[in-house]
């Protein structure tokens, strides 16, 4: 069972007690509770504009893998973005293809800052980019 309150909310000595049964009730039969709030505004700014490089149809499976093969140590996105333009032979199409490397988790960032040419970007393990 999800419990959703605007996070504001979750302080207030009434909605704090509210939950605290919700909880004690919902557990009380063997089920799993927790309290959900709005996600992060910067996780879901990133995320937005991170699905604007979702499709895959978009990236040919033979660029995807040689980028991926090519940003196998951290590199800043702007360092990846120059390492991946001679694949794709144009600064703005390796630019979407490292961006979309994010979006399927060949590479990861923290999402919780904004993304920069200075984000940080790390490799995936198999295990990050399976499901």
């Amino acid at each position: 069972m999800v419990d959703v309150k605007p996070a504001e909310k979750l302080s207030r000595p009434k909605v704090h007690n509210s939950l605290a049964w919700s909880r004690r009730v919902i557990e009380g039969h063997g089920w799993e509770y927790r309290v959900q709030s709005e996600p992060n505004p910067v996780m879901l700014a990133n995320v937005q504009f991170l699905a604007g490089y979702r499709r895959r149809f978009q990236f040919p499976d033979a660029e995807v893998a040689a980028a991926t093969g090519t940003l196998h140590t951290p590199l800043t996105l702007g360092e990846a973005v120059r390492a991946v333009a001679p694949i794709e032979g144009d600064i703005r199409f390796a630019r979407s293809l490292v961006l979309h490397l994010l979006w399927v988790r060949h590479l990861n960032a923290d999402l919780t800052r904004p993304l920069s040419t200075a984000s940080l970007l790390t490799p995936s393990s198999r295990e990050d980019q399976s499901g």
